[in-house]
């Protein structure tokens, strides 16, 4: 199964040599025979043409020796390479083999965080300069067989079917799917900071109204598009770094606690969001909110035992 989809050919070649990059990397630059074979099939799966697959992989060094320093590969699935100090090239994606959750790489940057278009609401101003280091987001919000996969359970949801979001979970509930994540992982994994979450819907912290760019209705189903329900994810179009359903579809919960006058005290480097709080902050809105909902500035919080009907999460994965 081919981790890249939907690019052109041109971005398909440099999405994959930056897999190469990336695994080279954590090999110290000499890799075992069996991962060739592995980047091979993947290059055949994304009907690359063989020739560039070659001059690519004659970049680098490969040898039986570095096989002991390899993580173990499920039958059928991408590699589950470790992830390095340097920080990994945009395209790059990550994929969870207990969950086959796919991680995309979120580069680390400074960006304008609030909102920069007209209209909103208080609470998304003033508009103030945050700085990220790079982090592993979900490419979709958590779907109901990655729930089952890993809780051995069926999730909550309004509308249960393949490839749909997990629904009414609470805060609370998403942290005991991350806990089961962190089980294995040393806690890597947990929910988004309200100030990653806008950056990476912002394709990095672009000026973009919604995840993705201004036609609302390209990127994002609400209540205006959505016929009264959520939808399987991946269905509109993803922003610049590879995200799906980031305006739309589910409310997103974050980490932070909720306050309303944040943004006018809000540190400038990785902000966490207040020390405590009554209410956790959820992101991005859901196919029951009108357009103004989904935009990537807005805010919105309940209760962390809040469970609503369109209420989701997507998981990040620490870089280190």
């Amino acid at each position: 199964m081919a981790v890249l989809v939907n690019v052109s050919p041109s971005d398909k070649l440099l999405q994959y040599r930056a897999i190469v990059r990336v695994v080279s990397k954590s090999h110290g630059g000499v890799m075992p025979n069996q991962v060739r074979q592995i980047l091979q099939q993947e290059a055949e799966a994304m009907d690359l043409d063989p020739l560039d697959v070659r001059r690519i992989l004659g970049m680098y060094s490969f040898s039986q020796e570095s096989w002991d320093r390899w993580v173990s590969v499920g039958e059928g699935k991408f590699p589950r390479w470790k992830v390095m100090q340097n920080q990994p090239e945009l395209g790059t994606y990550w994929r969870d083999l207990r969950t086959n959750m796919e991680f995309v790489w979120v580069p680390g940057g400074e960006y304008e965080m609030g909102n920069l278009f007209a209209g909103g609401f208080g609470n998304e101003k003033p508009v103030h300069e945050v700085s990220l280091n790079g982090f592993w987001l979900g490419r979709f919000p958590v779907i109901q067989e990655e729930w089952i996969a890993l809780m051995g359970e069926n999730p909550p949801a309004y509308r249960e079917g393949e490839r749909l979001p997990v629904e009414q979970v609470s805060w609370e509930d998403a942290q005991a799917f991350i806990d089961r994540l962190n089980e294995e992982e040393e806690g890597r994994f947990r929910l988004p900071t309200e100030a990653e979450w806008e950056y990476a819907a912002r394709s990095g912290g672009k000026k973009e109204e919604y995840a993705g760019g201004k036609e609302v209705n390209e990127v994002a189903w609400h209540s205006q598009n959505s016929a009264g329900s959520s939808h399987p994810v991946g269905g509109k179009e993803p922003n610049g770094l590879g995200l799906y359903d980031m305006s739309g579809n589910v409310l997103e919960w974050c980490s932070d606690w909720f306050d309303e006058e944040y943004y006018k005290k809000i540190p400038a480097a990785n902000p966490k969001g207040p020390a405590k709080g009554t209410y956790r902050v959820l992101r991005g809105g859901s196919w029951d909110s009108a357009p103004n909902y989904v935009r990537t500035s807005a805010r919105n919080y309940w209760e962390p035992d809040n469970r609503d009907f369109y209420t989701g999460f997507r998981v990040v994965r620490n870089s280190a």
